[in-house]
Parts: C-alpha cells; sequence; structure tokens
C-alpha cells in the first residue's frame, strides 16, 4: 500500500476520478481538507454526501449554504454540526420552504431540533398548510409551537386543528379546548380526538354528550373506549 502525503496547499483531490471523489465523500472518516477540496464539484452527489458528512465543520457547512440543489440545503440543516445562523439563512430561501419538505423530512427536522426555525417560517407561509399540519401532529414538535398551533386562527384552521387533534404527546388541556372547537370542520377535529391515545373517560363523555351519530359510532367503534361507556353505548343509553 502506497501512503499519499499530500502538501497542505495541493488539491488533495485534483486528478480523482468521479467514483473515487464519491468513495471519499461517503466515507466517515475522510478528513475536513479532503471535504473541503470538493465543495465546488460540479457533481451534486458529491455536495450532497459532504453536507451531511459528520467531518464536515461550519467553515465547510457555511461554504455551501448558498447551493441551489434543496438535498445539499436540507443535509446541510440537519447536520448536527450546522449553526443557527446557517440554518436561518437557508429557511429564508423560498425555493427550499417550497420545494424540499416531505413528511420524512419535516419528521427529521423536528427530530434533529430544528423545529423552532422550521415554525417560525411555516407561519410566515399560510399556503403550505400542510407543512403545518405535519408539525402540528408530530409528536417531537415542542410544546410552545403546539401552543401556538392552538391559537392559530388563519384560514387553515381546521386542517391545523384536526392535525393537532391526532398528536399522541398533546396535554390534556389542549384536549378540553379542541372539543369545544366550533369552527366549520369541528366534526373532523373531534373524529381525530376520539383515536388519539391521550383522550379519556372525560372527553369521552364530553364527546358522547354533543349526540352526534357518527361520533358515537366512532367511539363504539374504537378499542380503547372503555368497557363502561361501551356497554351505555350498546344499550343506547347515548
Amino acid at each position: 500500500m502506497i501512503a499519499i502525503r499530500p502538501s497542505k496547499s495541493s488539491n488533495y483531490t485534483a486528478g480523482l476520478k468521479y467514483g473515487d471523489c464519491l468513495i471519499l465523500v461517503k466515507n466517515n472518516n475522510t478528513k475536513r481538507r479532503v471535504l473541503d477540496s470538493l465543495i465546488n464539484s460540479e457533481r451534486v452527489q458529491i455536495r450532497r454526501n459532504i453536507a451531511k458528512h459528520p467531518n464536515a465543520n461550519k467553515k465547510i457547512l457555511n461554504k455551501l449554504k448558498n447551493d441551489t440543489d434543496n438535498h445539499v440545503l436540507f443535509n446541510i440543516v440537519t447536520n448536527p454540526n450546522s449553526s443557527n445562523k446557517i440554518n436561518k439563512h437557508i429557511f429564508q430561501k423560498k425555493y427550499f420552504i417550497s420545494y424540499s419538505f416531505t413528511t420524512e423530512k419535516i419528521y427529521l427536522l423536528i427530530s434533529c431540533q430544528r423545529e423552532p426555525i422550521l415554525s417560525s417560517i411555516i407561519f410566515k407561509r399560510p399556503k403550505d398548510k400542510w407543512i403545518e399540519c405535519e408539525v402540528a401532529k408530530n409528536k417531537h414538535t415542542s410544546r410552545k409551537t403546539l401552543n401556538a398551533l392552538l391559537n392559530y386562527k388563519g384560514k387553515y384552521n381546521d386542517w391545523i386543528k384536526s392535525s393537532l387533534a391526532k398528536n399522541p404527546k398533546i396535554p390534556t388541556s389542549f384536549i378540553d379546548t379542541l372539543i369545544k372547537y366550533n369552527g366549520k370542520g369541528k366534526d373532523f377535529v373531534k373524529y381525530s380526538l376520539i383515536e388519539n391515545p391521550r383522550i379519556n373517560k372525560r372527553h369521552i363523555i364530553a364527546l358522547l354528550n354533543s349526540g352526534d351519530k357518527n361520533i358515537i359510532r366512532k367511539i363504539r367503534k374504537n378499542p380503547s373506549t372503555p368497557f363502561s361507556i361501551l356497554k351505555k353505548i350498546i344499550d343506547k343509553r347515548y
């Protein structure tokens, strides 16, 4: 085996084929100087792998923050080495917000603790209601953001409240508020609450007292409904 010891001033990857460069950026042990020498590669797969590399420090990620590829940008904001300053810069890019997010990516952003930045942006983008809905029903979303969604009064209130009602980590006080929700989509919010594992006997009785046949039917079919309530439904006492 021949040991290669390039000088610090030389381009470490000069003359290497694309395949070899790709192997380097996919290897978790590749040094920063190698990653840095490949930052300006025309091959997007090279830049995408650098952006998520464990050895890519803030200096390297900062050089990539203006990349036009959304996957590169997404890999940066989910890289634990990235800074809030870099992440905020990326989240302000309209093409990144409008294109890059899927359910899986929203989940990853929240689990990587990027949710505060994400939520600060989505409230300014009313057209992205599905992003707000994904944040609303994600069990990792912070209490602060959940509270903001609970108090949301915008155009897509029904969608967001229904998604919030599905969140298995919402406090019982949120459920009390959502039961009283009186928007056009109130029925869908209640349907979502019925399937929420956080709902208790008191909440179920409050829903039953609405007299809505669809709600009664859904509670009847819910395998988690307490036996005492189920028996009353079967006996047609509701």
